[in-house]
């Protein structure tokens, strides 16, 4: 049995709190999400500003490559006209001919800025399937892999969309991570006026981190500070900082923190990182308590299908916090944007799995 996208957003609906998910917000995805496959979609979530006082939010998508990902990115569909699609549809079908996308990638992620993803479409981002590398590990044959992957297999998305002097960065960037560092997303900015590549790194330490960005952007002082003023600040608050880094033919002078916490959730960890923000006016108070009563485990209001009565078991929705990140960047005021998860799963029958929604107050 399968769940649609759709399908789900009308169940967890009364759930989402209105400060990080408004109704008006909610009502928009869900006509984005009729677009979307009649298939599972294992994961999906939300981005949503904390700063601001209304409850706007950004909608993504995951889809394994064993979900049949590539078959229906590659059909045409008429709710999907702009640009991109175009591209993401030729991609889609440059895959099962092109060895290296075919066995190089383990999931797409689709991120749609929803206010104008009816002209842009989505922005997509790409797991590579490599272990960690590092010159001090796999050496230049895995750093030729990512590079042929990014700047060669995914040259559908755009015509030059690598060019000479980014190959050259990519390089350099591979060159100076440490051993044990890993490009864990690749992300293809085609929603944004100026498309780019972005990285998303994992397993560098604060003082790794920040001498990765030193090292990329060394005249950019004032931002600088501000990545080590912010590293010393989290870095005993959370449980992993993972780096973005933007690329076009030079380094971007963006720098995107996303801080992660043990599974569970750490709602204690939670609370003491995003009293952090709130006192930074980085993060809405309404929107702090909003995140803390987010995770639960809701189950549809409807009554159990047949199939599910013959399994003993319920289609149920796991709200989760799953990171939440800070983008620096110079002359600009830091934001702060808190990413929502949404999992669906199976649970034993039972009369009810979650409270009402009037029980949870903001």
């Amino acid at each position: 049995m399968t769940t649609t996208v759709a399908d789900t957003l009308a169940a967890i609906g009364p759930y989402l709190p209105e400060p990080l998910v408004a109704k008006s917000a909610r009502m928009a995805i869900a006509q984005l999400a009729q677009s979307l496959p009649q298939a599972a979609t294992p994961v999906f979530g939300f981005e949503c500003p904390l700063a601001t006082p209304a409850g706007a939010a950004d909608f993504l998508t995951h889809h394994p490559v064993a979900s049949g990902v590539w078959e229906w990115l590659g059909q045409e569909n008429q709710a999907h006209q702009a640009p991109t699609w175009a591209l993401v549809r030729e991609l889609a079908q440059t895959v099962p001919r092109t060895p290296l996308l075919a066995a190089g990638l383990d999931d797409v992620w689709l991120e749609f800025d929803v206010a104008t993803a009816a002209e842009t479409g989505p922005s997509l981002f790409f797991g590579p399937r490599l272990a960690p590398f590092g010159p001090q590990a796999a050496g230049p044959a895995q750093q030729q892999l990512l590079l042929e992957l990014i700047a060669g297999g995914l040259t559908p998305l755009g015509p030059a969309a690598l060019p000479a002097a980014g190959r050259g960065l990519l390089r350099r960037v591979l060159a100076l991570l440490p051993h044990h560092g890993r490009v864990f997303q690749v992300g293809r900015m085609l929603s944004r006026p100026q498309p780019g590549y972005r990285l998303c790194l994992n397993n560098l330490t604060p003082p790794e981190l920040y001498r990765l960005y030193a090292r990329l952007l060394p005249g950019y002082h004032d931002l600088l500070a501000s990545l080590r003023h912010w590293l010393r600040l989290l870095a005993p608050l959370v449980w992993k900082i993972r780096p973005t880094l933007d690329l076009a033919n030079e380094p971007v002078p963006k720098i995107g923190l996303e801080c992660y916490f043990r599974e569970g959730p750490d709602l204690a960890a939670w609370q003491a990182a995003t009293e952090l923000l709130v006192r930074y006016d980085l993060c809405q108070p309404a929107k702090q308590a909003a995140l803390l009563h987010y995770p639960r485990l809701v189950s549809p209001a409807t009554a159990p299908t047949p199939l599910e009565l013959l399994l003993g078991q319920r289609q149920t929705y796991a709200l989760a916090l799953h990171h939440f990140k800070l983008s620096l960047a110079p002359q600009a005021p830091l934001t702060a944007k808190a990413y929502l998860a949404v999992k669906p799963r199976w649970q034993p029958l039972a009369p009810t799995l979650c409270p009402p929604p009037h029980a949870a107050h903001y």
